[in-house]
């Protein structure tokens, strides 16, 4: 394994949630998707109107205002949910205590005892937890029977690419320095990405 690199303090490591640059990811996806949508029903009523039907270019003033903007602004409201959900996102701590999602109202922490293992997948955007046989879901009640894998915390925005790239480095250091033994470097492969390894190793 390799040594992970970061500064840790001794009271551990809080990583804010960031909601406003996580907010700004989703609203950038969202007005980039009406934006395109909008584009998509002009060129639809040049092609259909004026090059297909040969009702002239009046046509595309003929749709008005309303016609054009209808569906890219109810894709919009669609997707207002992703955006609200940006200000749910919690934060992370890691303490003495375990690994924590801290909310605004609640805490839901992973003791080290209950970890086996910590490790990020291959990108490096999710960190995972490996809890052991006989542990709790965080947040739930109840017990595990066998030791389970849990995508814990998603770092930066998982549809708008761009993270803090010293996070991993850092949350890898404050495990190690809590828990020494506990982080691994091995990525953890979700169940599609594994199955889709494991289809292009047979092909190969």
């Amino acid at each position: 394994m390799s040594a992970p690199t970061g500064s840790v303090t001794a009271d551990g490591l809080f990583l804010p949630a960031e909601r406003g640059r996580r907010a700004l990811g989703h609203l950038g996806i969202i007005l980039g998707l009406m934006a395109f949508l909008l584009v998509l029903e002009v060129i639809a009523f040049f092609l259909g109107g004026v090059l297909i039907a040969r009702g002239g270019i009046g046509i595309m003033g003929a749709v008005g205002v309303g016609g054009y903007v209808g569906l890219p602004v109810f894709a919009g409201v669609c997707s207002l949910p992703m955006f609200v959900a940006s200000w749910r996102q919690p934060a992370l701590r890691i303490n003495a205590a375990g690994i924590s999602k801290v909310r605004r109202h609640k805490v839901e922490t992973v003791p080290w005892a209950a970890l086996e293992a910590v490790r990020f997948t291959p990108n490096r955007g999710i960190l995972v937890l490996r809890l052991r046989a006989g542990a709790t879901l965080p947040g739930k009640q109840r017990v595990l029977n066998r030791s389970v894998f849990l995508p814990f915390y998603a770092l930066g925005n998982r549809l708008w690419r761009r993270r803090r790239p010293a996070h991993p480095d850092l949350i890898a250091a404050a495990v190690e320095r809590f828990a020494p033994g506990t982080y691994s470097d091995e990525p953890f492969l979700m169940p599609g990405e594994a199955a889709r390894r494991r289809r292009s190793r047979r092909a190969a």
